[in-house]
């Protein structure tokens, strides 16, 4: 079995973790040095570079590739595991649980102010 980057709790389940995971996320991906690939700050060298540049570029981006898609993290991985690039991998992820709509925004609190509770119903966490 692999190595994981993250500890089982940390397992990225639904939007209820996701800021807490993705800020670990970004802490591993800069650690191992490669959060310039996710970023997009390295493009691939061209076609006639030298065979130390496209390997460098190839070993960055399998260790991005592998950091995002991490043994423990189940779910995303059917989102993510074909994209070519972890830039686009990690935009993915991000996107699929990050809110950005203002208007779902609006719609979540308007939802949360129209839920009215009986005298004696009672709130499980």
């Amino acid at each position: 079995m692999a190595a994981s980057y993250f500890k089982i709790e940390e397992k990225l389940n639904d939007a209820s973790n996701f800021a807490t995971w993705r800020a670990r996320l970004d802490l591993i991906l800069e650690e191992n040095g490669v959060m310039k690939y996710v970023q997009g700050q390295v493009v691939e060298p061209p076609e006639n570079a030298n065979i130390s540049a496209k390997s460098k570029y190839k070993k960055g981006e399998i260790k991005a590739k592998k950091i995002i898609i991490d043994p423990r993290q189940d779910r995303p991985i059917t989102y993510v595991s074909k994209m070519k690039k972890s830039k686009e991998m990690y935009d993915k992820l991000i996107g699929m649980y990050e809110i950005n709509n203002l208007s779902q925004i609006i719609t979540l609190k308007s939802q949360l102010r129209d839920i009215k509770m009986n005298k004696f119903e009672c709130i499980t966490a």
